[in-house]
Formats: structure tokens, C-alpha cells, sequence
């Protein structure tokens, strides 16, 4: 669950933010006078070395010099954070962003306290900061915060998409990768009931449920909801393919297995057209059979369809 990844990264957000304290000055403030500037140092040196209670004391010394100072209210921010009071939490990162508004880790951590606090404005807040932030760390980690909220709202769509930048930014990370496959099977559920509502009795529907069998393991009743399919319809578009594969996964060394294959093969070049998987499937069936030739005969209109084919690519260099 995204609420459980939350709760192991607590502590590495907690360290993400440390750094937020200082950061204003890096964003582009305004001169800051040497004491404020020397408090602030202070206070950065004591958040390292976690003593909290130094670190507010020097960020409450640079506000009373400086009561707008964006990265003093930032800090203060932090530690309520760290104690788990989002609402002084917000207050201060408001404070914060009001001084300069363009202080985007105060608005990641504004979102979160927000969406913690069940504040409508949270999604808006998350949004906006996911979408500026920079550093990989914090923008994983607000991602996955914000992923939670679309969860929360019901929101599947909004959460898959999201999901997807995340994967493509950050593609080894194991969080992201295990989120996302748990979305996308929720997702595709959601649609599955929406279709079993919408066309009970539809060749999609058979489809669909011949798909789940696969997964199950259950190629054989697989094959007889395929089959119902192609009753109902049979020119729906990718049906004879994923009969086709079905069938040949069933008993690859059987022969009738393998003719009948081809013959859903050759069903759905007639009603989709040629194509390189497919291809790629009958030389397969070619190379089962002992027809090397027959294969590369295959594997070469495979690689003219698509170049990119790696299982073609694959076969023309083993033969």
C-alpha cells in the first residue's frame, strides 16, 4: 500500500527536508543581514546534528531580526512536522511562501502537511510542487504522497498516470515499481466490472475473462472463452493471436496443437493483417516442427515488419 511505503520513508523524509531550512537562501532571497544569516548557519548545524530544540531557538533568533525571513519560517515548518503538528506545521510554511513564493520544497511540504490534515487544498498544493521540484529524492517521495491522495479520492486515472512519470523518472526504484503494478491491476479490475456492466454478453467481455484465465493458469478454459468470443464476433481485432498463443502454450509439442495454431495465425493475418509478433509465433511453430527454413522465412518477414522486434532479431541470429 502507498500508506505503508509512507510510513518506512517517514525518517528519509524527515532528512529530505532538513536541508529545506537553508534552501531559501539558495532559491534567491533577499540579502540577508550577518546575524540573521549567522543564526541560520546555526540552526542548520543543529538540525544536522538533530538537536531540534537549538535549531528553533536560532530560527526564532533570525525571525526576530527578520520576521519574514522565508528560510527561518521554513524551518520552524520542519519541526513541527517532525513532531507531527501539521496545522503550526502549516502556518509556518504559509508564512514562508508568503515571504517568497517561488520556495518550492516549502510547498511540497505545505501539500503534504495538507493532505494529512484531510485540507481540500492539498491536491492543488501537491500538484504544483511535483510538477516544479527538481531534486529526484523529495519529487519521488512527494509523488508517492500525492499518488496516495488520488487513491484516497478515488481518483485511479489521475494515480496511473502519475505512476507512469514516476516510473520513467525513477525506473529501478522497487516502491515505485511495486505502487504501480498494484494500480495498474486495480485499474484494469475497475474496467473489467465497468465492461461486465456495460457488455455482459459482448465478445470484449469473453476476451477479457479469457485474459484473467491465462493468468490464472487456466489455458483451457481460456481457449473455450476465446472461442465464445469469435461466436459472438469473430473479426473483433487480436482475438485469433491470443487464441493462437493459447493454444500452441497448451501442448507446444503436439502436432494438432501446432496446426491448429497456425490455422488461428493464419485467421488473424485475414482479419488484422501481418504483423511481426506474428510472424514470430509461426516460425516458432516452423522451428517445433523441424523446418528451419520455414522459419527463417518467418523470422525474415517478422524483421521487415518491424525492425525493432527483438524476438525476430533473436531468431535471424540463431539461425
Amino acid at each position: 500500500m502507498v500508506a505503508a511505503h509512507l510510513r518506512k520513508s517517514s525518517l528519509c523524509l524527515t532528512l529530505l527536508v532538513a536541508s529545506l531550512a537553508y534552501s531559501a537562501v539558495a532559491q534567491g532571497s533577499p540579502p540577508l543581514d550577518a546575524q540573521v544569516r549567522d543564526h541560520l548557519r546555526r540552526a542548520q548545524t543543529a538540525l544536522q546534528a538533530n538537536d531540534s530544540a537549538s535549531a528553533k531557538k536560532e530560527f526564532r533568533a533570525a525571525l526576530a531580526l527578520d520576521p519574514k525571513n522565508p528560510a527561518a519560517h521554513a524551518g520552524i515548518g520542519v519541526l513541527e512536522m517532525g513532531r507531527g503538528d501539521c496545522r503550526a506545521a502549516s502556518d509556518e510554511l504559509h508564512s514562508a511562501l508568503a515571504a517568497q513564493p517561488s520556495f518550492t520544497k516549502a510547498l511540497a511540504l505545505l501539500g503534504i502537511c495538507q493532505k494529512r490534515m484531510g485540507e481540500p487544498s492539498a491536491r492543488a498544493s501537491l500538484e504544483k510542487a511535483f510538477q516544479k521540484l527538481e531534486e529526484k529524492s523529495l519529487r519521488v517521495q512527494l509523488g508517492m504522497e500525492l499518488c496516495g491522495l488520488y487513491e484516497q479520492q478515488g481518483d485511479m486515472e489521475a494515480a496511473a498516470s502519475l505512476m507512469r512519470k514516476l516510473v520513467k523518472f525513477d525506473p529501478e526504484n522497487a516502491d515505485i515499481l511495486f505502487v504501480a503494478q498494484r494500480i495498474y491491476s486495480d485499474l484494469a479490475e475497475d474496467t473489467l466490472n465497468k465492461l461486465a456492466v456495460v457488455a455482459p454478453g459482448s465478445a470484449r467481455m469473453q476476451q477479457a475473462i479469457a485474459e484473467k484465465l491465462i493468468n490464472a493458469g487456466d489455458l483451457k478454459g481460456a481457449i473455450e472463452h476465446y472461442r465464445k468470443a469469435l461466436q459472438i464476433d469473430p473479426r473483433v481485432a487480436g482475438i485469433h493471436y491470443e487464441l493462437a498463443e493459447t493454444i500452441l502454450e497448451s501442448a507446444r509439442t503436439d502436432a494438432a496443437t501446432q496446426a491448429e495454431a497456425r490455422k488461428e495465425l493464419e485467421a488473424s493475418i485475414a482479419t488484422d493483417g501481418d504483423a511481426a509478433k506474428t510472424e514470430c509465433v509461426l516460425a516458432e511453430i516452423a522451428l517445433l516442427q523441424s523446418a528451419p527454413d520455414r522459419a527463417l522465412a518467418h523470422y525474415q518477414r517478422a524483421y521487415q515488419l518491424n525492425p525493432n522486434e527483438v524476438q525476430a532479431q533473436m531468431g535471424l541470429a540463431n539461425l
